[in-house]
C-alpha cells in the first residue's frame, strides 16, 4: 500500500499547483484510477510487500456471532460458507476489495467531473 500512498501524494501535489491545467488534471486522474485497478488486481504483491513491512502479522480469523435462522422444511443445516473461507482470503474479499472499488468508484467520479470541464471548458481555460 506503500506505493499507492505515494501514487496519491505526488498527484495531489501535481493537482495543487498554481498554474496546471485542466487537460493535465484529468489526464493525472485517469492514470490514478488505472494505477488503481492495477493495484486491486496485484493483491499477492502488496501482501508480500506489507510482510516485508510486518513480518510478524498474520491473518487471524475473526470470530463472529452465529446467526440463528428459523427452522425451514427441507433445511439441510449446512454450514455457512464464510466459515470456509481461509483468513487470507477473507481479509482480500470483505477489506481489501471493498475498499479499493470505493476508493475507484469516487475517483472515477471525480475524473468524469474534469472530463466534462475538459470538455466543455478546456480550449477556453487554457488559451
Amino acid at each position: 500500500m506503500d506505493t499507492l500512498l505515494k501514487q496519491f501524494h505526488k498527484v495531489s501535489n501535481a493537482l495543487q499547483t498554481t498554474q496546471i491545467l485542466l487537460t493535465t488534471c484529468t489526464n493525472l486522474h485517469s492514470s490514478l484510477l488505472q494505477f488503481v485497478c492495477g493495484i486491486r488486481e496485484n493483491f499477492d504483491e502488496i501482501e508480500k510487500q506489507a510482510k516485508a513491512v510486518l513480518p510478524d502479522v498474520e491473518h487471524k480469523t475473526l470470530r463472529r456471532k452465529r446467526r440463528v435462522r428459523k427452522p425451514q422444511k427441507n433445511d439441510g443445516r449446512a454450514n455457512d460458507a464464510f466459515d470456509d473461507i481461509p483468513p487470507r482470503d477473507k481479509f482480500r474479499i470483505y477489506s481489501f476489495v471493498p475498499v479499493l472499488d470505493a476508493l475507484y468508484s469516487n475517483l472515477e467520479r471525480r475524473a468524469t467531473v474534469y472530463r466534462a470541464g475538459t470538455r466543455n471548458y478546456g480550449a477556453q481555460l487554457e488559451n
